[in-house]
């Protein structure tokens, strides 16, 4: 989790840059955006083979 806050905010910055106008930081958040969105849906990719993996196996 930290990795991906550390990730996400280093985008953030990097894409800010030395810029202060509003439009700089309105694009920098919706690039930030989505990659939190993109992140999401890769930890949601993620979610059912945990949960088979959690439940053990099904044999008798």
């Amino acid at each position: 989790m930290s990795l991906g806050i550390a990730l996400v905010g280093l985008l953030y910055f990097s894409t800010l840059d030395a810029a202060s106008s509003p439009h700089a930081y309105t694009h920098a958040f919706t690039v930030t955006l989505v990659l939190n969105l993109l992140l999401s849906l890769l930890a949601l990719a993620f979610v059912p083979p945990l949960r088979k993996a959690a439940a053990g196996p099904t044999g008798s």
